[in-house]
């Protein structure tokens, strides 16, 4: 449930709240979910932006928490994805060995979080 919008001052009041009580069980979470630590502490960060930005505009989240987790999920998948095609539109003979391990490495995530939405 969301509650009405608030101040931006607030927000970053409860934002910090939650970050202070909250960051590291969504961090774990989130490592679980991606089974990468980067992925998941850059995914942690950009959501808690994205919550300054949002939250004074669309309200608060009843349970902030789960917002942060689904949302990071969400931005993973998202960056994978535009990764993937980014990857899939160069040409072959960018293509040696090592651009192909990153590349299938890349389709396989994609694909795994795909699976999880």
């Amino acid at each position: 449930m969301v509650q009405t919008p608030i101040t931006a001052d607030r927000v970053r009041a409860i934002v910090d709240d939650v970050y202070c009580s909250d960051s590291r069980g969504v961090l774990a979470t989130l490592i679980r979910l991606l089974g990468d630590f980067e992925l998941a502490e850059e995914a942690l960060h950009e959501t808690l932006l994205a919550a300054v930005e949002q939250w004074p505009r669309d309200g608060v989240p009843g349970n902030s928490r789960a917002w942060l987790v689904s949302a990071g999920r969400l931005k993973v998948i998202e960056a994978l994805r535009k990764r993937a095609r980014f990857d899939a539109s160069l040409d072959d003979y960018q293509k040696d060995g090592l651009y192909k391990w990153l590349h299938t490495r890349t389709l396989a995530r994609v694909r795994s979080f795909a699976r999880l939405v």
